[in-house]
C-alpha cells in the first residue's frame, strides 16, 4: 500500500496574481506599471531586482522577469505587501494611457539554488512569465448598426460624480492600498507616514498618485 502526498489548495483573495497598465508620463512617455501579488512576490523569496524580456512568437504580448540580484530593474516592495515594477511599452502595444488589468501566469520556476550548485550545475535564477492584458487594453466598442437610431445621451448629472462602486472614495484605504502609511484619525485629522494632518494633505496624496496613473484628481465632494 503507498500513499501519495496531496498539495494544498492555495489560498485566494480574488485578487489577480499580477496585473498591469500603462500610464503616460507629464513627458508624454508612456510605461507599463505592472503589479505583483503579495503571494506571488513571497513566492519568489521578496526579490528587489529583475531583469525584463519581452516575448516573441508564442510569447507575444509577454514578458518573462528572472529575478536575480544584478537585474536592470527595480523591484519596488509595497508597505502591506506585493510590489511595482515600471517597465518600457514592447513594440506593437498601445502607447496611450490604458486601465489596469489582470495578467495571466504563463509559467513559473522556482530554483533551489543551493541545491544546483552543490550538483556542479549552474545557478538558473527564479523566473516568471506574465501575459500583458493587451486584448483588454485594445478592446473597443463595437460600431452602431447602420440604419438605426443613435442612443440618447445619457442624462446630465445631477450632483458630483462618484467614483468606484459609487460610494465616496475612502481616502486612509486608498493610500494604504498604495503602500502609504496612513491612518483616520479623529475629525478631519490624519495619520500620514508617520505626521499628524489635516484632510487636504491627505487628499493631495491621493491626487498626486492618480496623476503619477494618468487619472483626474478628485474633489472634496468624491472623498470621505
Amino acid at each position: 500500500m503507498s500513499w501519495t502526498k496531496l498539495a494544498p489548495i492555495a489560498k485566494t483573495t480574488g485578487r489577480p496574481m499580477a496585473s498591469a497598465t500603462i500610464v503616460v508620463l507629464k513627458d508624454g512617455v508612456p510605461k507599463i506599471s505592472l503589479i505583483l501579488s503579495a503571494s506571488l512576490k513571497d513566492e519568489f523569496g521578496d526579490p528587489t531586482r529583475a531583469d525584463v524580456l519581452a516575448g516573441e512568437g508564442e510569447y507575444a504580448d509577454c514578458v518573462r522577469l528572472e529575478f536575480r540580484p544584478d537585474g536592470d530593474f527595480d523591484v519596488r516592495g509595497f508597505v502591506h505587501g506585493g510590489a511595482r515594477i515600471f517597465l518600457p511599452v514592447p513594440d506593437g502595444l498601445p502607447r496611450r494611457a490604458c486601465a489596469n488589468a489582470p495578467c495571466a501566469v504563463v509559467e513559473k520556476q522556482v530554483r533551489n539554488h543551493d541545491v544546483l550548485i552543490a550538483a556542479g550545475q549552474p545557478a538558473e535564477f527564479d523566473s516568471v512569465v506574465l501575459r500583458l492584458p493587451v486584448e483588454d487594453w485594445t478592446r473597443v466598442a463595437p460600431p452602431a448598426n447602420r440604419g438605426t437610431a443613435p442612443a440618447p445621451p445619457p442624462p446630465a448629472p445631477t450632483g458630483p460624480p462618484k467614483v468606484g462602486n459609487g460610494a465616496p472614495l475612502d481616502v486612509a484605504e486608498y493610500l494604504t492600498g498604495k503602500g502609504v502609511k496612513c491612518a483616520r484619525l479623529a475629525g478631519e485629522r490624519f495619520q500620514l507616514n508617520g505626521e499628524v494632518v489635516q484632510f487636504g494633505a491627505v487628499l493631495k496624496a491621493v491626487n498626486d498618485h492618480r496623476a503619477g496613473a494618468g487619472l483626474d484628481p478628485l474633489a472634496r465632494t468624491q472623498v470621505r
